[in-house]
């Protein structure tokens, strides 16, 4: 018996100096509800992504403003600025640009957006941030990285249940694509299918959607990414919602709306026509409604399957 006692006791002794080993390699941060746990010795991503994952953690990325300005603060620690890997990797097979370990595209992060300084995929496949800027990076590099652990407790850093979110969900296999922060699908239509602005917007009603409108500068940027997500790119311009329907400079989207309530960021050093363009740059632009070029169909609900 006090073999087995023993026993228990050194088992009780290991045990607790494991959670101590956690707490001490792992920090608690309740602003970002979760621990984290920076690795200064360089790895490639896809070993940063291992490393992580053997603790139960996540490889991290700015999926909201807290853990944002988290991790810009960690990067510039001691005005250090060295980039670190972030979690964000290429997925080109499902038409995103790039998605984190949670499933939440780049484009859904509208913070970390504007830090985005390019995104060519010539450059690589993986995402690196420092205090200022993100950008493309070869995986292969060795940088940095910060381990996430989110969604856990004071009493439980040893089981972690990581938050998933619903990433890019397709509506009945058509090819539109959910984005959790305007709640709406998209359907990029590239050059391959190019279109004057009228065929396109009966191509987004024919699919049960219309031409796709930018109502804020964050809904902007999305509809940006969709249609330029890799940098390198054929088209400089692509059809959206928004027309000047009268010819007298009364621009309006589909829908109805006056321009005065969407985003309307307009080249004022362009007007060739009264039809919206969106630019690889993010700015509209007004446009021939004549030309073929490709465009975006929205729609606000997922709707019915059939079969």
């Amino acid at each position: 018996m006090s073999s087995l006692k023993l026993i228990s006791l050194y088992i009780c002794v290991v045990f607790l100096s494991l959670i101590g080993v956690v707490h001490s390699t792992y920090e608690l941060h309740p602003e970002i509800h979760g621990y984290v746990k920076q690795y200064k010795e360089v790895a490639t991503w896809d070993e940063a992504k291992k490393i992580c994952e053997n603790e139960g953690a996540i490889l991290a990325s700015p999926v909201d403003a807290q853990l944002l300005k988290y991790m810009k603060s960690v990067i510039t620690k001691n005005n250090h600025t060295t980039p670190h890997f972030i979690g964000l990797k290429s997925k080109l097979d499902e038409k995103a640009s790039f998605v984190s370990q949670e499933g939440v595209l780049l484009e859904d992060m509208p913070e970390a957006l504007d830090l985005v300084e390019q995104l060519d995929l010539r450059n690589g496949g993986c995402l690196s941030m420092d205090g200022y800027s993100i950008r493309v990076v070869q995986c292969w590099t060795r940088l940095p990285y910060i381990c996430y652990k989110g969604n856990v407790t004071e009493d439980d850093v040893t089981t972690t249940e990581i938050p998933t979110t619903t990433g890019d969900p397709e509506d009945c296999n058509t090819g539109y694509y959910f984005r959790p922060t305007t709640e709406s699908y998209y359907k990029f239509y590239d050059d391959s299918h190019a279109a004057n602005w009228e065929e396109a917007k009966s191509t987004c009603v024919a699919d049960g959607g219309y031409l796709a409108i930018p109502n804020t500068y964050t809904e902007a940027r999305i509809m940006k990414f969709i249609a330029y997500p890799l940098g390198a790119y054929s088209w400089a311009f692509v059809y959206i919602g928004i027309r000047d329907l009268t010819g007298n400079n009364i621009w309006s989207s589909v829908r109805g709306e006056s321009i005065k309530s969407l985003y309307n960021n307009f080249d004022p050093k362009k007007s060739r026509g009264s039809c919206a363009v969106l630019r690889h740059d993010g700015l509209l632009e007004q446009y021939s409604c004549y030309d073929k070029l490709p465009f975006i169909c929205e729609k606000n609900n997922l709707g019915q399957c059939s079969g």
